[in-house]
């Protein structure tokens, strides 16, 4: 089974993989093994609206409701382009948390859409593989909103405490991918069905 042969909102899910992986690699890279082993703030800051927009396509894709379709073609580019502003207009010595706040919000809120689609078909949800996507985007998106927030706040009271903190990111992380990967196998199963 090749990728060519995913439907395309798993093509799509499947880029959003390998951008993550890219990104997450370079800022391994200049924290752990360059030589100002510093995070780089400016990369996670374009890699937030870059993510957000193929996200934002992957439910235009999945969500047949053409009115909220509608709000999607307007909302994504709006909130790319506020994003933009907020990369370039503001100093990348730091997360913008406002880009990811935003971006976290209305992700969830698409996945709030999905299911409430979801339920009101007659089709097992459970062989779906968009269902397994999308619970861990709302998994990953609603928990990380609630960490990175409450990071943010206890960084400037005790930083050594934050970066403790920011370990439950990986936990995050391992249930999001895992959910991703079903949802891949899944799909998979499918194309093997018909």
């Amino acid at each position: 089974m090749s990728y060519k042969s995913f439907r395309v909102p798993t093509k799509i899910m499947y880029l959003y993989v390998v951008l993550t992986f890219v990104t997450e690699t370079l800022g391994y890279y200049s924290l752990y093994i360059s030589a100002e082993k510093k995070v780089n703030f400016l990369l996670y800051n374009i890699y937030a609206p870059l993510s957000f927009s193929i996200l934002s396509i992957f439910f235009y894709k999945i969500i047949e409701n053409e009115n909220i379709k509608k709000i999607l073609f307007i909302l994504t580019p709006l909130a790319v382009l506020i994003s933009i502003y907020f990369v370039f207009g503001s100093s990348n010595s730091k997360l913008n948390y406002r880009i990811l706040l935003f971006s976290m919000v209305i992700l969830s809120m698409y996945c709030i859409i999905f299911f409430k689609q979801t339920l009101n078909t007659e089709e097992n949800f459970f062989s779906n593989p968009h269902f397994w996507i999308v619970t861990g985007i709302l998994f990953f998106y609603a928990g990380f909103f609630f960490l990175s927030g409450f990071i943010n706040y206890i960084s400037s009271k005790d930083i050594i405490l934050a970066r403790k903190l920011h370990t439950i990111n990986h936990l995050l992380n391992i249930v999001y991918y895992s959910l991703v990967t079903f949802g891949f196998i899944c799909q998979r199963r499918l194309m093997k069905l018909s």
